[in-house]
């Protein structure tokens, strides 16, 4: 009678299995997540229309942040270039 048992125990595994893996792939994707909300944070502060000195500080600021979570906020340097032509 032990038959139910492992398939029971066998149909929860497969069901939760997946759900499982999922959530431990999306983990290393977290720098991605990071890197986007900085550069785009980075942009906003230096388009708003408000020109200050703290707005700009900010936008240097999310911008460092950027550099940290991943190497590709480099192109973020030529973007202020490309929105003033």
């Amino acid at each position: 009678m032990k038959q139910p048992k492992v398939a029971i125990l066998a149909a929860v595994l497969f069901a939760v299995h997946p759900i499982l893996a999922e959530s431990v792939t999306w983990i290393s994707a977290g720098g991605y997540v990071q890197y986007g909300f900085f550069f785009l944070s980075s942009l906003l502060f230096y388009i708003l229309p408000s020109k200050t000195k703290l707005i700009y500080s900010l936008s240097i600021v999310f911008y460092i942040l950027a550099l940290t979570s991943s190497e590709k906020a480099v192109v973020l340097a030529a973007i202020p270039f490309l929105y003033e032509l």
